[in-house]
């Protein structure tokens, strides 16, 4: 099932798209990402459309587990110190 999206355009202050662009790339998450994180966030659970995930999505999902169980999954506390030592 593929949900169906639209794009708006989003004029903010210069400084304030610096602002969010910073906090976007603490959490790692683009620009748009981290607004709509956000917006998601701001609208109650009842008000917002749950949707079923994509079989591209369940597919990751099962390979992720599958890889858990064989113990191939390296679980990462600290990236920059994960990022230093490859």
């Amino acid at each position: 099932m593929i949900t169906k999206q639209t794009q708006i355009k989003l004029s903010l202050p210069i400084d304030v798209k610096t602002f969010a662009k910073k906090k976007a790339r603490k959490y790692g998450l683009t620009l748009a990402g981290y607004i709509r994180y956000l917006l998601i966030n701001e609208i109650r659970v009842e008000e917002y459309p749950v949707y079923t995930p994509t079989e591209r999505v369940e597919r990751a999902v099962a390979r992720a587990r599958k890889a858990e169980k064989e113990g191939k999954l390296v679980r990462v506390d600290n990236m920059e110190e994960f990022f230093k030592k490859l």
